[in-house]
């Protein structure tokens, strides 16, 4: 009897995102560590998602044994949109197990499964979480103008009035959403990071064994999707300016390619860099598994001279890892000095260079006392336990059955 009785009153969830290959970057990883730590806390999980690759892998959830409630649908017609003509049919299922206690969370705002997850909620009057995830960004908002317009008229502004909440990692992404007039409460919860896989590195010459890279050379490591949002160019440029003076780094660039940015920006900038410094520069593509994991152990140095981030996963990865970090301050990683774990820089890169040049010209020592400093903050402050705890927090506030966090804001709020 207390069983069903603590069926009938747990919170479940239905996650929705675009993708969750992973190729997808950030939402690949944080979704499904969400996902796993929400279960401790007897929040019920479901995970739907479309497939745009045949080969579809998701590393976190094999891990966390999720793969019998991850529900990936193909994409088609318009992959780009992610329509899956199966997906709505199973998200209303879904949505029938505690109907009462229900809550709709939303990942990917400008795609099908958002759209999907607006009808299943209009029907059952079921209560929506939205998490942007930057997507409501003055910048991203100007990417795809036209298809988002669409969107909205079509169903992103219902769907924005709807939801109950709003989900950011920091008071930026929390005053970029406020400029687009959105009045909805916000909560603001950091993403987490799995220190787990980061505990078990290699060491840095087998991974450099690994990844092809001779042991004499330090390494510098850039690992994100590689589109003109990072500002990859701007490293390359950057690296190539200090090489004379630092002949024994290379840079190591980890990541899954967006064309045309890839063809007509990369391409043609290490045809212009000289022989001996292009051969310093290894290119993987995106990784996964083990092999990810050696990227962050063969380096001494993590970069992402990026334009803007409403959290950054690989940043926070790379500090797991030990590595002293190089960033913008359109970031939610401000006080790196502050914490000797590395560079915020302003996002105009007017000091990427003498920045870059700075960490570069540390002994490996000083450079592995910052990472250890980084590595030490991560743990102390981003476990997903405790991320899990805050959105549960969120969830049962939505659901009436707890007051208002302290860290959900009221549009009146600042």
């Amino acid at each position: 009897m207390n069983f069903i009785r603590s069926r009938f009153n747990m919170i479940h969830t239905i996650q929705l995102v675009a993708n969750l290959d992973n190729k997808f970057g950030g939402p690949a990883k944080s979704v499904p560590s969400l996902s796993n730590s929400l279960r401790k806390y007897e929040v019920g999980v479901d995970l739907v998602s479309s497939k745009l690759y045949k080969l579809e892998e998701n590393d976190f959830i094999n891990r966390y044994g999720l793969q019998e409630r991850w529900y990936s649908f193909e994409s088609k017609f318009i992959k780009r949109f992610g329509y899956a003509p199966k997906m709505l049919s199973k998200i209303s299922s879904l949505s029938q197990q505690t109907k009462s206690n229900t809550i709709i969370h939303i990942h990917s705002l400008w795609k099908y499964c958002a759209y999907c997850g607006k009808v299943v909620a209009k029907k059952n009057n079921l209560p929506i979480v939205i998490s942007p995830r930057s997507s409501l960004y003055g910048e991203s908002l100007k990417r795809g103008k036209f298809q988002k317009k669409v969107a909205k008229l079509f169903f992103v502004n219902q769907l924005l009035n709807k939801s109950s909440c709003i989900h950011v990692t920091s008071k930026f992404e929390m005053n970029e959403v406020r400029k687009q007039g959105i009045k909805n409460p916000i909560a603001i919860i950091s993403n987490g990071i799995d220190t787990t896989e980061f505990q078990n590195l290699r060491t840095k010459k087998q991974a450099k064994h690994s990844l092809g890279i001779p042991d004499y050379n330090n390494v510098v490591l850039f690992l994100s999707r590689v589109n003109e949002r990072k500002r990859l160019e701007q490293l390359i440029k950057c690296f190539n300016h200090s090489y004379k003076n630092n002949p024994d780094w290379c840079l190591l660039i980890v990541g899954p390619h967006e064309q045309p940015y890839f063809d007509n920006q990369i391409k043609p900038l290490l045809k212009e860099i000289p022989q001996e410094i292009r051969e310093k520069i290894y290119i993987t593509g995106n990784l996964s598994g083990r092999r990810r994991l050696d990227a962050f152990a063969a380096s001494s140095l993590f970069v992402l001279p990026t334009k803007f981030e409403n959290f950054g996963m690989a940043i926070g990865e790379a500090m797991a890892a030990g590595l002293p970090v190089l960033t913008t301050d359109m970031t939610p990683w401000l006080d790196l000095q502050g914490i000797n774990a590395g560079i915020t820089i302003s996002s105009d890169l007017g000091d990427l260079q003498d920045a870059f040049n700075s960490l570069i010209s540390k002994s490996n020592e000083e450079l592995k006392v910052m990472g250890l400093s980084g590595q030490k903050y991560i743990e102390e402050n981003y476990s997903w336990n405790r991320i899990a705890k805050q959105m549960k927090d969120v969830y049962a506030w939505i659901l009436n059955k707890k007051d208002q966090p302290d860290f959900v804001y009221l549009n009146q709020e600042k």
